[in-house]
């Protein structure tokens, strides 16, 4: 049985060139929408101090209506005969911008633009972009229209015509670095700029930071004190810049060297960190969630008390718990999207809130008419500056509800069950949809006997299929789950093994104690075999608690270990960081990588395995899917982002990524040539 790594693969430039091939092949899976038409709003209700940061006086209560639920219209999931299939949600809304007659709404299932009266445009890989997974959506001074990919280095622009794709980000704005220059407000994942200068600032997507002057680009990196997997660059009116990554890291504009410092103490992990803005005083603003419902927030930095200032719930009921955006608008007032409310802090006064309650707002735009458009993870809102006027959700139908997936399942009736950060889809073999809603899930397996468990933040569920319901049968946060041989086994949030987690949980081992680190995921085999990876290597536990440990040492190409998986005849493969490897039972061990398989193996940045009966191995890398046959004959196909597998009764593949769903048909992989 195979495991799956929940690991993000490393973005590589290589990518842009996969993309272009994805964009040719004909996608039928996302038809032309109509939007779902926005609800009239119900009456009014109100909402409800600065944290450890000086009082400005009393938070400012708005009135804020409340708009009657409109879901988001579930459709069929439609197969044609085309090799590969994709399918999104149009409605997770990352990023927004308003230009002279729309909103443009940047989601993980492409870009959408809508008109006032409802109308709505989708661009997609059908029609014009290289990936559905946008990360980010700027407008410069010319009006047109940016967008940045989650799994692509380059951008892309709209210039009221048609979409121009780059093949580099230096070779976007060395084209357009006027109108970039002058634009009105900063994207930090895109680029940053202030008045008086003539320095554009940018994230390269490796981890480093790019200036352009207009004549010279200038690139810093960890040797200047950048902090790493830098992902966003901003910069204030004084010329005071900086870089957010796994720390922050700042710099006057034109110096060399940077000063980095870690985050605020209440941000568990920099993957926590969810956007930046820099204040007229050049103070760093950072937005940040918490882990498995802990608070998020939002902190300032500021360079000259060279102390961080945080602003939470629990200390100030005006900031929402999860913060999910922060900017600033023209006039220097501060602006935070999060859990329930939008809240405003104008320059040396209060916080204002506008509360939405039930809504997860993640950004926001306001138009020519002062109305502001709230991009939220089921659809775009909008509401009246003054609180009042709320409507919503305007939606594109989807049969599918949750671009993340966490978990990818096929029952013996060709059952599809595709678990989300929000919840679970469940596609019937006719196509038609049902939706469990369980936020943070992460995770799911089949028994011997065809029971679907699913696990996550929240504890352990069994799905009913006959009803889409899900039933909590325990309250342990699980990592990871397998099945076989009668025993249900769980890897804990914790690092622990448990056994029989779906009646009485029994903390058998310590995974992380075992291991040497906290162990990512793990497989059973029918002779009662646990299989763990981590990022200290590979290994067996014994049905009675004995671990065998591998590492480089032993074969391995790499201690950082995505995947480990068992076939029936006894071979392990285990995906690593630097390629795959394979030990026989007699102890022998076989390195693979991309050229010793001829390309076959698509990158040494492996991130999953699946094993079939027969011994077909499939791989999924970094910039693609791999194959080999029991035969030792490889076959590939160029897909980047896939991060979940799993093959029905007809043999066609399934895949899922950050960004949805694929269908892809074996005959279109392409072999490699003995």
């Amino acid at each position: 049985m195979g495991i799956l790594a929940g690991v993000n693969s490393t973005v590589l430039r290589q990518r842009l060139a996969t993309a272009i091939a994805v964009a040719l092949v004909l996608l039928s899976g996302c038809a032309p929408f109509l939007a779902t038409p926005p609800t009239a709003p119900t009456n009014p209700t109100t909402a409800a101090t600065p944290t450890s940061a000086p009082k400005l006086g009393e938070p400012v209560l708005l009135p804020t209506a409340s708009p009657m639920p409109t879901p988001s219209i579930a459709t069929t999931l439609r197969v044609t005969d085309a090799p590969l299939q994709f399918w999104s949600n149009p409605n997770e809304i990352v990023g927004l911008v308003a230009d002279d007659e729309s909103i443009w709404a940047a989601t993980l299932g492409g870009v959408v633009r809508w008109w006032p009266d409802g109308r709505n445009t989708l661009y997609t890989v059908e029609t014009g972009m290289l990936s559905q997974a946008i990360d980010a959506i700027a407008r410069d001074a010319d009006g047109h229209i940016w967008v940045a990919y989650r799994d692509i280095l380059t951008w892309s622009e709209f210039d009221g015509t048609q979409w121009i794709h780059y093949p580099t980000r230096q070779d976007a704005v060395e084209a357009r670095y006027p109108a970039m220059l002058a634009a009105h407000s900063a994207e930090p994942k895109l680029w940053s700029s202030r008045a008086d200068s003539t320095w554009l600032w940018l994230p390269k997507g490796d981890g480093q930071v790019q200036a352009y002057d207009g004549t010279r680009w200038r690139s810093y990196g960890e040797s200047h004190g950048i902090t790493p997997g830098t992902w966003g660059v901003g910069v204030g009116p004084g010329g005071q810049v900086w870089a957010v990554g796994r720390g922050v890291a700042t710099a006057s504009e034109g110096d060399l060297w940077w000063d980095d410092s870690s985050f605020f103490s209440s941000i568990a992990s920099s993957d926590l960190v969810t956007d930046l803005a820099v204040d007229s005083e050049g103070s760093v603003w950072v937005s940040f969630v918490g882990e498995r419902g802990a608070e998020g927030g939002v902190a300032r930095y500021s360079p000259a008390l060279e102390r961080w200032e945080g602003y939470q719930h629990a200390l100030n009921p005006t900031i929402p718990t999860q913060v999910y955006s922060v900017s600033l608008s023209a006039n220097g007032e501060l602006v935070l999207c999060g859990e329930g409310a939008v809240v405003m802090r104008p320059v040396g006064r209060a916080w204002q809130q506008l509360a939405v309650p039930g809504i997860e707002v993640r950004c926001l735009a306001q138009d020519s008419t002062g109305l502001l458009w709230l991009g939220a993870t089921d659809g775009l809102y909008s509401i009246h500056a003054d609180g009042t006027g709320l409507e919503g959700p305007w939606t594109v139908p989807t049969p599918l509800r949750d671009n993340a997936v966490r978990a990818l399942l096929i029952t013996a009736d060709d059952t599809l069950i595709v678990g989300g950060e929000r919840g679970v889809t469940i596609i019937r073999p006719d196509g038609t949809v049902a939706w469990a809603e369980q936020a943070g899930t992460r995770c799911g397996t089949i028994d011997d006997v065809g029971d679907v468990w699913l696990g996550g933040d929240e504890g352990l569920f069994r799905l009913d299929l006959a009803t889409a319901g899900l039933q909590r049968v325990s309250e342990l946060p699980v990592l990871s789950l397998a099945a076989s041989g009668g025993q249900l086994i769980a890897l804990g949030v914790d690092g622990f093994l448990y056994r029989q987690p779906q009646s009485a949980p029994e903390a058998w081992l310590d995974g992380t104690a075992l291991m040497g680190s906290a162990p990512r995921n793990l497989a059973v085999t029918d002779d009662g075999n646990l299989w763990l990876s981590a990022e200290t290597g590979a290994g067996m536990v014994t049905p009675e608690g004995a671990l065998t440990r591998w590492t480089r040492d032993d074969g391995l190409l790499s201690n950082d270990v995505r995947a480990v998986i068992a076939s029936d005849d006894g071979v392990v493969w285990c995906a690593t960081a630097m390629g795959l490897a394979r030990r026989k039972p007699d102890g022998n061990w076989t390195r693979f990588t991309v050229e010793s398989t001829g390309g076959g193996l698509r990158s040494l940045d492996m991130v999953a395995l699946m094993v079939e009966p027969d011994g077909t191995l499939w791989m999924a890398t970094a910039l693609g899917i791999s194959r080999r046959s029991p035969e030792a004959d490889w076959a590939y196909y160029d897909l980047a982002g896939i991060e979940h597998m799993a093959i029905d009764a007809h043999g066609i593949l399934w895949l899922g990524s950050d960004s949805g769903l694929y269908r892809l048909d074996p005959s279109a992989l392409t072999p490699v040539a003995d």
